[in-house]
């Protein structure tokens, strides 16, 4: 059959790039499959610039500007007439892509469209709509009546209920959507059994190349987030920064080798932030560019205290134990539904429970079931995971009738 996938396939992040890869590995076998991003690019206009990007980010600060930015979203961003212009630029590029009679020729000659997963809709901001690309992308579909399957996604927070009600409007014309966490599903109930819970699809990603490190010293690595990304104001920022380098100390002080690093390039400004307070050759930053390289360094890590999502989540694919600071929903939503909810911090309190983390991570490498439940969570992953895999083949038998 003739797929179109749209992905998260021109992500910087290396999270969303695994979600696509393994949604194609575990759906899409034996069928031919034309690949978008959100973006509406197609796959062979992607260019992957990860390492230019990271590169450029582990430059000198520049202060001036950094004040400025800091400036600008503590006192500007959220301005209605400048949440409103940024909107309506968002808008105005996507219905201006060059690409998009590029999709409509390969929606309409498909057989079904399939659409995931990542963060797919929510909306930090007042007067944003991030529900508009999944109208424009649906909009082709429902034109040529193609069926389509929203697989693996996460939705909200959303700060209106404008918000939440255009992504439920927009969602309801699936044939099925799936999501992976509990929240996401709660604020999709009113789409009925139209909307099942799952899994990330990151979790099924293979452990085969694993080592288990025999040697006394154990290796921490810290995934770091840079919060202006997220809007947060300098004053958090700065907090955020603090408490860190505070963990880094720490865990030097009880002789643990550390790493920092992150799965997403534009982070790596606040991760060399944290690792310029230290003069220590245990503590490394490592450049994470692609799957390979984050793989390699895992391959050393003995458990990781991490920000972004998808860190922790290929960290428990190969059967590392995690420990997660929270800087949005998705962060403790993911640790609920593989039921650790006492292993995620929030992130503005990493400070206050420095002593909490040390303990939670002598406990980790020290149990003697530590890795056996890893092993355990692995298998039930891949069972919640199945659901997908159902719905796919229901689609497709269903398609392969009409086409009778």
């Amino acid at each position: 059959m003739k797929i179109v996938f749209i992905s998260f396939i021109d992500s910087t992040n290396i999270g969303d790039l695994l979600i696509a890869e393994v949604i194609e590995k575990e759906l899409f076998q034996s069928h031919t499959v034309k690949k978008f991003s959100f973006n509406l690019l197609p796959e062979a206009q992607i260019k992957n610039n990860n390492k230019e990007i990271l590169d450029g980010s582990l430059k000198k600060p520049n202060k001036y500007k950094n004040f400025l930015k800091g400036f600008y979203l503590a006192h500007f961003r959220n301005l209605k007439i400048i949440d409103k212009a940024h909107t309506f630029k968002v808008k105005r590029v996507l219905d201006n892509n060059p690409y998009l009679e590029d999709l409509e020729d390969a929606i309409a000659n498909c057989d079904f469209l399939v659409i995931g997963g990542g963060n797919a809709i929510f909306d930090l901001t007042d007067h944003s709509r991030s529900s508009y690309k999944f109208t424009k992308i649906v909009n082709l579909a429902i034109k040529h009546q193609k069926k389509y399957f929203v697989t693996s996604i996460g939705v909200g927070p959303f700060k209106t209920n404008l918000q939440l009600n255009s992504a439920l409007n927009i969602l309801s014309g699936a044939e099925k959507v799936t999501v992976r966490d509990k929240k996401s599903y709660e604020l999709l109930r009113p789409l009925g059994d139209k909307v099942s819970l799952s899994i990330d699809p990151v979790f099924l990603l293979s452990s085969d190349n694993k080592t288990v490190n025999t040697s006394s010293h154990k290796t921490i690595s810290i995934c770091i987030i840079n919060l202006y990304l997220n809007k947060d104001s300098k004053e958090k920022y700065d907090k955020y920064i603090y408490d860190t380098v505070l963990l880094v100390r720490k865990l030097r002080e009880e002789n643990y080798k550390v790493n920092l690093f992150s799965t997403e390039p534009r982070d790596y400004k606040s991760v060399k932030e944290v690792y310029d307070y230290f003069n220590d050759k245990e503590v490394k930053l490592i450049k994470v560019y692609d799957k390979e390289t984050l793989l390699e360094l895992y391959n050393k890590t003995d458990l990781i205290v991490g920000a972004r999502m998808h860190s922790l989540i290929i960290g428990l694919s190969q059967e590392i134990p995690v420990i997660g600071l929270s800087w949005q929903d998705k962060v403790s939503e993911m640790f609920k539904i593989i039921d650790a909810k006492n292993d995620v911090i929030e992130i503005h309190k990493l400070g206050e429970n420095v002593e909490r983390i040390l303990i939670d991570i002598r406990h980790k490498l020290d149990s003697t079931n530590t890795f056996e439940k890893l092993k355990e969570l692995k298998t039930q992953n891949h069972e919640k995971f199945s659901i997908n895999k159902i719905i796919f083949s229901e689609i497709e038998e269903d398609v392969r009738n009409e086409q009778l």
